[in-house]
């Protein structure tokens, strides 16, 4: 019959899951084979024609003590006892192609017939799961990791070396206890539909939240929350791991911002490089005027030296290369202030004066002008200013408001609350409000009077190398400066 005849009866309190789970082979009274199943031949990998006939020692290479004691067992009286009988051992057996595996025997006599019966379980695989746990636990317990367990009720049921190190409790402290000590309170609603969609069987990989250590601040960590199954495939328990990922956070940060200063160096460059470019253009442009009057001045001289217009090509000529001449000033001038060269000396000094000599000036080159100078809250007082600073803020306002004034031009000067504030107003156009600001900006020109488009920006460009500022407000140009020298100074610098 395939696989040996049919099973003999199994001693009383023997499962029917461990028999049919379990190898079954009897010998007689000279430990001779005489019953092999199908689930020993699947143990051994001898068939049960191979098998019956020849003694167990010889087919599976059993110690000499167990071969002995199953034939003593089997001329043994049904009552007696022997060293097998209801009891297990472990024995390195042989395998049909001569690997060794290990196996588990239980034996125990059968009525009163001569005969043993011995159940034959191969541990090869609880062994190697045993050592898979053991390797697992080692590997749990050693992991720089936090590794915490916690049943559905959310008690902590295991806590590894690795958690003691992140968070500083030790095991004893928190085994028992809720995980929710571990949550921020601002962070406890989304602890809590994390650990739901858990137990509803979803896992969690590499959310990243933060979490409260014994002593310190909340640490970011980055947690993989999984679900622990029984083998019905029910959520029996819920199982963390959390990785400390402050400092990876800190040198994303870093490395975000080195990016964003990059990035924003990278945009002066070529807004430096635009700048230059445009001013470059504008500047020739600027120059172009003076300097081909200049050449074609030159050259109607050179054809006809006694020409009638002689002079008044000279003239042009000596106009022309003082106005590039002017014009070269002014964009040195303005690379100065772009490259912070220039120097603020301030130093107590009379405003009134200095404003009075600029409008006598004024008053030599544009005598048909009425020009109106007031000083209020001026008195004595003598603001610590950068006295050349001032004159030429001051001339190149005046400058600029003579060429639009119909008939008059004012001059107001404010020294109040630590700030000196001198207002230049005429009775022209005034500006646009499209062209408030545009007004300072450099080779912008303004109506049919407009000269280089260099005086304004320059204006403004040392006022606030002075610490303070030039706008357009209310009809007239307002310069403010600060009167306190170690503001100037500093602004200065």
């Amino acid at each position: 019959m395939p696989g040996g005849p049919d099973r003999l009866p199994l001693p009383q309190g023997w499962g029917k899951v461990e028999a049919a789970d379990d190898g079954l082979v009897t010998v007689d009274a000279d430990g001779v084979v005489v019953a092999w199943d199908d689930a020993t031949q699947a143990v051994f990998g001898w068939s049960s024609h191979e098998a019956l006939g020849r003694t167990l020692a010889d087919i599976i290479g059993a110690p000499a003590a167990v071969a002995d004691a199953l034939a003593d067992l089997a001329r043994s009286q049904p009552e007696a006892t022997g060293p097998l009988v209801r009891r297990r051992v472990c024995l390195a057996a042989r395998h049909r192609d001569g690997h060794s595996l290990p196996v588990e025997m239980t034996a125990w006599a059968q009525g009163d017939k001569p005969l043993v019966m011995a159940l034959v379980r191969d541990l090869t695989a609880p062994l190697q799961a045993e050592a898979a746990m053991s390797r697992l636990a080692a590997i749990v317990t050693s992991s720089p990791d936090a590794i915490i367990s916690e049943d559905l009720c959310g008690a902590i049921t295991s806590w590894n070396d690795g958690a003691q190190q992140l968070f500083g409790w030790a095991a004893a402290e928190v085994i028992g206890k809720h995980a929710s000590l571990l949550v921020p309170a601002n962070l406890a609603d989304e602890a809590a539909r994390l650990t739901e969609r858990v137990r509803r069987g979803q896992a969690e990989k590499n959310y990243e939240t933060r979490r409260l250590p014994k002593h310190g601040q909340p640490l970011d960590v980055a947690l993989t929350i999984s679900p622990v199954r029984d083998d019905a495939s029910r959520v029996t328990a819920v199982a963390t791991i959390a990785r400390d990922i402050t400092e990876q956070r800190w040198l994303a940060g870093a490395l975000d911002e080195s990016i964003r200063q990059l990035q924003a160096a990278l945009e002066a460059a070529e807004s430096a490089e635009e700048r230059v470019r445009t001013f470059m253009e504008n500047a020739a442009h600027q120059l172009r005027g003076p300097i081909t009057g200049v050449h074609m001045s030159a050259e109607s001289l050179l054809a006809d030296p006694w020409q009638p217009d002689r002079q008044r090509l000279l003239a042009n000529m000596v106009r022309g290369a003082a106005r590039a001449g002017q014009m070269i000033a002014s964009l040195l001038r303005a690379a100065r202030l772009d490259q912070g060269e220039h120097v603020i000396s301030p130093a107590p000094c009379d405003i009134l004066g200095i404003c009075t000599d600029e409008v006598d000036r004024l008053y030599s080159l544009a005598p048909n002008l009425d020009i109106v100078l007031r000083a209020d809250h001026v008195d004595d007082a003598r603001p610590a200013v950068d006295a050349e600073t001032v004159r030429e803020i001051l001339a190149n306002l005046l400058d600029n408001a003579r060429r639009y004034a119909v008939q008059r031009i004012w001059v107001t000067i404010t020294v109040q609350n630590a700030i000196v504030e001198i207002r230049v107003a005429d009775d022209g156009p005034g500006l646009p409000n499209d062209l408030l600001e545009r007004a300072f900006e450099r080779f912008v020109t303004v109506g049919d009077h407009a000269g280089s488009g260099l005086g304004l920006p320059i204006a403004r460009g040392l006022a606030r190398a002075h610490g303070g500022d030039l706008f357009y407000a209310d009809g007239a140009f307002v310069l403010r400066l600060p009167v306190n020298a170690d503001e100037a100074a500093a602004a200065a610098r």
